[in-house]
């Protein structure tokens, strides 16, 4: 989290590589919002890394290469816990999958 390890190497490269397929699938004809859980139940993280992770996020996002991208393909992205998942999509169910 103090790197920006998790947003460099795991989150954009995942919203950049999942964006591309629905592109070049033609399903890319609205906007998108990156939903990303964090589950940091075990981690001992510092709250005030977490008060950016948005914005830092988003940034990134949308300037990874040395020039910003022309495109926003991602419109906006929302960062939530586990425990606030209810709070802004109560009408889905979270769990945690294991896959092995």
């Amino acid at each position: 989290m103090q790197h920006q390890t998790l947003i460099y190497e795991e989150l954009v490269p995942k919203a950049r590589d999942s964006y591309t397929f629905l592109h070049l699938m033609e399903r890319d004809s609205q906007p998108f919002v990156y939903v990303v859980v964090l589950g940091l139940e075990r981690l001992a993280v510092d709250p005030a890394l977490l008060s950016n992770f948005k914005d830092r996020l988003l940034q990134r996002l949308r300037h990874e290469a040395q020039d910003p991208w022309q495109r926003h393909y991602i419109a906006d992205c929302v960062v939530v816990r586990p425990a606030t998942w209810s709070i802004h999509f109560p009408e889905y169910t979270l769990f945690r999958s294991t896959h092995g």
